[in-house]
């Protein structure tokens, strides 16, 4: 038994609920934002909404280019990748 008599199966369950709750406030928080946004994209003229879908086309190749490569880089997999600009408050 572990300190304070939970099992290994209590802290599993534990800390499954905390991604659960975790995940669930994530999406609670995204459907909102998408649906706004889809609102707010469908009032621009279907002109210009073709040249911000390339773009944000564009963005969302490299946002999801660089979680991927940072998980590879966990395996031991190197890739090239750009340098990301890190805010330092005091530096």
């Amino acid at each position: 038994m572990m300190a304070g008599g939970h099992g290994r199966g209590a802290l599993t369950v534990e800390v499954g609920l905390v991604v659960f709750a975790t995940v669930g406030l994530l999406g609670l928080g995204t459907v909102p934002e998408v649906f706004g946004y889809g609102v707010a994209f469908n009032l621009v003229s279907p002109r210009s909404q073709s040249g911000r879908h390339r773009t944000l086309d564009a963005v969302f190749l490299v946002l999801g280019y660089l979680p991927l490569l940072h998980g590879l880089m966990l395996l031991g997999i190197e890739l090239p990748h750009p340098s990301i600009p890190i805010y330092r408050l005091l530096g």
